[in-house]
């Protein structure tokens, strides 16, 4: 009884990159064909008996060759159009879903070659390759400096300086001194009379005058730096693998060498 390989959860495969399912599928010529939906397994057998594309077309396993990762048909293959089959009753899981071992992979005709501008279909396949570039530029650290903080202090001081002092003092002094009529009209006169008295105070005065400077300079010099640094690029390596085998004849030389 065949199914498909997504309806039978409790199976699978040997190996997980034996899974053709997203794969390209080419004809003999290396052209496109279209991609496999689907791998039919006979539950029977434990083995991959068709391949199903998006399209609805079927191919027998054993007419697929495996290249990396995408298949290729052998010469004078027929399409079978087998009818869809309805869902087996539910399974125990076997052992293993085998396919034959893994022998070396099938060399498949390359597609032909398309220009850098030429339009890509869907199916195709495309590596790209990277190359890294260096790019060295200049970024601006601090490696240090100084730090100046200017700040006013206060420091006493004391200065010596003579001060005078009046005072203003009356005495009356006592006389008999005669006076002519002309001294005494001059003398009887209203007068008035004011006499004051001085004290000297301190009194200060402050300049100010610099004496010292303090400069700060940034000395710029140049010099030559080297850096070291790696870069990657993709590289392709492309190998031709000898023969092609079907999935029948690896089981065949599977069988030969037990």
């Amino acid at each position: 009884m065949l199914d498909t390989l997504s309806r039978l959860p409790a199976w699978e495969l040997d190996r997980s990159d034996w899974d053709l399912r997203g794969w390209p599928l080419h004809d003999p010529a290396g052209h496109v064909m279209g991609t496999i939906d689907e791998m039919l397994v006979d539950t029977n057998t434990h083995y991959v008996a068709q391949i199903l594309l998006k399209d609805g077309r079927k191919y027998w396993a054993h007419d697929v060759l495996l290249g990396e990762h995408f298949a290729t048909l052998g010469e004078a293959v027929s399409e079978t159009r087998s009818p869809e089959l309805p869902r087996p009753p539910e399974l125990r899981r076997p052992p293993e879903l085998r396919r034959p071992p893994e022998p070396r992979r099938a060399l498949a005709v390359a597609p032909p070659a398309r220009s850098a501008d030429s339009e890509l279909d869907d199916e195709d396949l495309v590596i790209p390759l990277v190359d890294e570039e260096l790019e060295v530029g200049i970024r601006r650290v601090e490696t240090g400096g100084v730090h100046v903080e200017a700040h006013t202090t206060d420091e006493p001081v004391e200065r010596s300086v003579r001060l005078h002092d009046q005072q203003v003092s009356v005495q009356r002094v006592r006389l008999d001194k005669p006076l002519t009529a002309a001294e005494a009209e001059a003398k009887l006169r209203q007068a008035e009379i004011e006499m004051h008295a001085v004290t000297e105070v301190p009194v200060t005065h402050k300049h100010s005058h610099i004496v010292e400077e303090i400069v700060i300079t940034r000395e710029v010099t140049e010099h030559a730096a080297k850096v070291h640094d790696t870069v990657r690029h993709t590289e392709a390596d492309i190998t031709n693998l000898p023969g092609e085998m079907t999935f029948a004849k690896r089981a065949l030389q599977k069988k030969k060498e037990e």
